[in-house]
């Protein structure tokens, strides 16, 4: 505590100090936002992927009005046995190949 007095006496700290769970538990992290899981590392670099090309433009990211939650796993299986690939991650190299 004798830093903090003497940081104080410095006027290098200006208002109350901070208490030490406002330093470890900043109020900025604690709203971190919509957090995903995700399955396996392959996913993240697929998702990561993905957003790079949307970015970039090589992507256009579309937003459906449909409410039906099922049809995208179906879909996603559908075009990985369509284009040959073994796995999401293969099916996003396929895609940004072609």
């Amino acid at each position: 505590m004798k830093s903090i007095e003497e940081l104080t006496t410095r006027r290098q700290i200006i208002g109350a100090p901070l208490t030490a769970d406002e330093i470890l538990d900043p109020q900025e992290e604690k709203n971190v936002g919509e957090v995903t899981a995700y399955e396996d590392d392959d996913a993240i670099v697929a998702e990561i992927q993905c957003r790079q090309a949307i970015r970039s433009g090589e992507l256009v990211e579309v937003e459906s009005d449909d409410e039906d939650e099922d049809d995208p796993p179906k879909l996603e299986a559908a075009c990985i046995a369509r284009v040959g690939a073994d796995s999401s991650l293969d099916l996003v190299h396929k895609l940004c190949a072609f």
